[in-house]
C-alpha cells in the first residue's frame, strides 16, 4: 500500500481513497500502515477511508466504531477522513440516528453505487425516501459525490447519465432548504475556534458592535423587557435608568423607545469605558438624542457614580456561557446605586453544557494546541452525543451548570473600591451526570446560557429552543478535552465543571474533567414486606409461622456472586421480575399499613475513562476582573 500511495502522490493526486475495513481483528494492521504513511509521507495528499453506514446484519453503529478505532491509531490525523458508502435503505431504518452518527465525522466522499437506487415508475433511478433524506442532510457538509457500477445497465431507463442527474436534483434540493439565520449569518465561521471577548480587557471595534447590532431578536426583547419593567413602575415618577456597557448605543435605543410605548418621562445615563464607542455615544447624543433625557458618562461602570439612585440598571455583558464575561463582577460594582425597589436587566442567567462529538473542532483545537481554553464556536459539523434518559430518565440532554441573580442585597462594599471586599460568592461549581444511548466520542462540552431579562421576557442560545436559531449575538461556548472520551452503549458521564476566582490576582477562571462509566443491567426487586425487616430467601419474617408470611426471593441464574454481596448483607434479595406467584398466597398475612414497592438498586457503576483536569489555576485561560 505503501508504494501505491508514493507512486499516487508521484501523479500528483491530492485524494485517496483506500479499501474498507474487512476484518476487525485487523484494524490496529490497517491503523498502523494508514499512520505510518501519513507521517512518513511530505506531500499533502489526504487519504480517505471508505467506511459503510451500515453492515450487512444493519448493526448501525458497528461501522462507526471501527472507524473510531482506526482514527485513534491515527492520532486523529488532520488528512485522514471517510468515504462513507451509502447502501439501499429500506423504511425500517432510523435515519435520524444515522444523520446524528455521522455529523460529526469528517465525511469528505459520498460513495453511492447503483444498487443503492430502486426505480420509480418510469424504470428512472432514485434512491429510496430513507436515502434521499441521508443524503440531503449530508450534502449540507459539502461532501463530494461519487458514483459507482452506473454502466451495469442496473435500471432500464436513462442510461448511466440518469444518476448523476438526479444526485444534482438532490442537491438543488437540498440547497432550497431554508437555513436558520444564525447559520447563513455565520456561513463563514462555521466549525471555526474564536477566543471569547473580553471587554473588561478589550476595547472593541466598530465592526463587533455592528455585527451585534444587527440582531434581529435581541433587543427587541430588550424592549420588551425595559417597557413591561416601566409599566410596572410609577406612572408619576422620573425613571432614572442606567445602561452599562453601552455600545454604541443600541440599549439607549430600546429605552426611549419602551418609554414611548410605556408613556413614561425617564432620564438615561449611557455609560461606556471603550474610548472610541464613547465618541459615537457623544456623536449620537448630539444629533439624535435629546440631552434632556440621555447623558452619556465615559469610564468604568464600577467607578461611576450617580447622584440619584437608579431605578432600572440595564446590561448586555452577557458572554456565550452566560458569566464568562464577568458579568457578575461587573455588576456587583454598579449594583450598589440601585434604589431599594429597583430593578435589573438582566434579572438573572443560568448556564447550560452538554457533551459534544465533532472531529471537526477537535482536529481544529489539536491544530491550535490549547486544549485548557474555552473557546466560542459556531458549532455545524457536531453531535451532541447524550439524550433524555437515565434509571429514572431524570437526566436531560442539555443540563444546568448554575445561575446568577441580580440584584443581591447581601454584599458588603469596600470604602476605598466601591466593589465587594471578596468575589468569593461569584465561584461555582456542578456535577452533572448525562446519558449516553449510543456509542459515541466526548471531544468535549458545548456551552450554552439562558437570560431572564424581566418577569417572562428572556433571551437564550440553548440548542433546543426556537431563540437559539435567530439570535446572532451568541455562538456557543465550547470546552475542549485533550483526550477525546469514549462512551459505550448506555453508559454515563459524568461532567464536573468550576468558576473560580482569585482575590489576590483579580481574576475568574474555569477548570472542567470529565468521567465515563458503563452501566451494568440492573436488577431490581419489587415486593411487599410486613413491618419489621425482610428477611432473605427462605426465611420467615420475624413473629410468622414459617411458610406463610415468607417471601420467597428468585435469584437468576448465571448471577454474578460479587453482586450478591455488599451493603445490604451476605443475601441480598436480587431479582428481575416484579411479580412473585406466591404473592397472592401470601397476601392475607401482610399488614396494608406497611405496603411497600421496593426497588433496589445496585450503584454498580464502572468507571471506564477519566479526563485530565483542565485549566488548573487558570494556567492557560482566565479572565482579569
Amino acid at each position: 500500500m505503501k508504494q501505491e500511495v508514493s507512486y499516487a502522490t508521484y501523479l500528483s493526486a491530492s485524494h485517496l481513497i483506500l479499501p474498507r475495513i474487512r476484518h476487525r481483528r485487523f484494524i490496529s494492521d490497517y491503523g498502523r500502515a494508514i499512520c505510518s504513511i501519513l507521517t512518513g509521507l511530505s506531500s499533502s495528499v489526504v487519504l480517505s477511508i471508505v467506511v459503510p453506514i451500515l453492515d450487512t446484519d444493519e448493526k448501525t453503529f458497528m461501522a462507526w466504531e471501527d472507524w473510531h478505532s482506526l482514527r485513534k491509531l491515527c492520532g486523529y490525523h488532520p488528512r485522514l477522513n471517510i468515504t462513507l458508502e451509502i447502501p439501499h435503505m429500506g423504511a425500517a431504518i432510523d435515519v435520524p440516528a444515522l444523520i446524528n452518527r455521522w455529523t460529526a465525522e469528517p465525511i469528505g466522499f459520498l460513495l453511492i453505487p447503483a444498487t443503492s437506487f430502486i426505480s420509480n415508475a418510469k424504470h428512472y433511478p432514485v434512491l429510496s425516501k430513507s436515502c434521499q433524506t441521508f443524503v440531503k442532510a449530508m450534502l449540507k457538509y459539502k461532501p463530494s459525490v461519487i458514483l459507482s457500477q452506473t454502466s451495469e445497465g442496473k435500471h432500464s431507463s436513462g442510461g448511466s447519465l440518469a444518476y448523476a442527474q438526479y444526485i444534482r436534483f438532490l442537491e438543488k434540493r437540498a440547497a432550497a432548504i431554508v437555513c436558520d439565520p444564525i447559520e447563513n449569518f455565520a456561513a463563514g465561521y462555521l466549525d471555526y475556534l474564536q477566543a471569547p471577548l473580553q471587554p473588561l480587557a478589550d476595547n472593541l471595534d466598530s465592526v463587533v458592535y455592528e455585527g451585534f447590532e444587527k440582531d434581529p431578536v435581541k433587543y427587541s426583547k430588550y424592549e420588551e423587557a425595559i417597557f413591561r419593567a416601566l409599566c410596572d413602575r410609577p406612572a408619576d415618577a422620573t425613571q432614572v435608568l442606567a445602561v452599562c456597557g453601552a455600545g454604541r448605543g443600541p440599549l439607549v435605543e430600546a429605552a426611549l423607545r419602551a418609554a414611548r410605548r410605556a408613556d413614561r418621562v425617564i432620564t438615561i445615563t449611557a455609560i461606556e469605558k471603550n474610548p472610541n464607542s464613547y465618541l459615537t455615544l457623544q456623536e449620537r447624543l448630539r444629533t439624535e438624542w435629546d440631552p434632556e433625557v440621555v447623558q452619556v458618562w465615559f469610564g468604568d461602570m464600577r467607578d461611576y457614580q450617580p447622584t440619584d439612585p437608579i431605578d432600572i440598571i440595564i446590561s448586555e455583558l452577557l458572554g456565550s456561557f452566560g458569566d464568562n464575561e464577568l458579568s457578575p463582577e461587573c455588576l456587583d460594582g454598579v449594583i450598589r446605586w440601585l434604589a431599594s425597589d429597583g430593578i435589573s436587566i438582566p434579572s438573572g442567567y443560568c448556564s447550560f453544557v452538554a457533551p459534544l462529538a465533532s472531529n471537526k473542532i477537535h482536529s481544529r483545537v489539536l491544530e491550535l494546541g490549547k486544549f485548557e481554553t474555552p473557546y466560542v464556536v459556531m458549532i455545524h459539523a457536531a453531535e451532541i452525543i447524550s439524550a433524555q434518559g437515565g434509571p429514572d430518565g431524570e437526566m436531560g440532554k442539555v443540563q444546568e451548570t448554575w445561575s446568577f441573580a441580580h440584584p443581591r442585597t447581601d454584599l458588603v462594599f469596600s470604602h476605598d473600591t466601591g466593589v465587594p471586599i471578596t468575589n468569593f460568592h461569584n465561584a461555582r461549581s456542578s456535577h452533572l451526570t448525562f446519558h449516553i444511548p449510543q456509542p459515541s466520542v466526548c471531544h468535549g462540552l458545548a456551552a450554552y446560557f439562558r437570560a431572564t431579562l424581566y418577569g417572562n421576557v428572556t433571551i437564550e442560545t440553548h440548542p433546543e429552543s426556537r431563540m437559539s436559531r435567530e439570535m446572532l449575538s451568541w455562538f456557543p461556548m465550547f470546552f475542549p478535552l485533550k483526550e477525546p472520551i469514549y462512551c459505550p452503549k448506555n453508559s454515563e458521564l459524568d461532567v464536573h465543571l468550576w468558576r473560580l476566582t482569585d482575590q489576590v490576582g483579580r481574576k475568574v477562571w474555569y477548570e472542567w474533567s470529565v468521567e465515563a462509566y458503563t452501566i451494568p443491567a440492573k436488577r431490581a426487586l419489587k415486593g411487599r414486606r410486613q413491618a419489621g425487616k425482610m428477611k432473605p430467601s427462605g426465611s420467615p419474617a420475624a413473629g410468622s409461622s414459617s411458610g406463610s408470611a415468607s417471601k420467597r426471593i428468585k435469584v437468576p441464574e448465571n448471577t454474578d456472586p460479587c453482586l450478591l454481596t455488599g451493603e445490604m448483607g451476605d443475601s441480598n434479595p436480587i431479582e428481575t421480575a416484579a411479580e412473585d406467584e406466591t404473592m397472592d398466597e401470601d397476601k392475607d398475612h401482610l399488614d396494608d399499613d406497611f405496603d411497600l414497592c421496593l426497588d433496589l438498586h445496585f450503584d454498580s457503576r464502572v468507571k471506564i475513562a477519566t479526563s485530565a483536569l483542565h485549566n488548573v489555576l487558570g494556567r492557560e485561560s482566565s479572565v482579569k476582573w
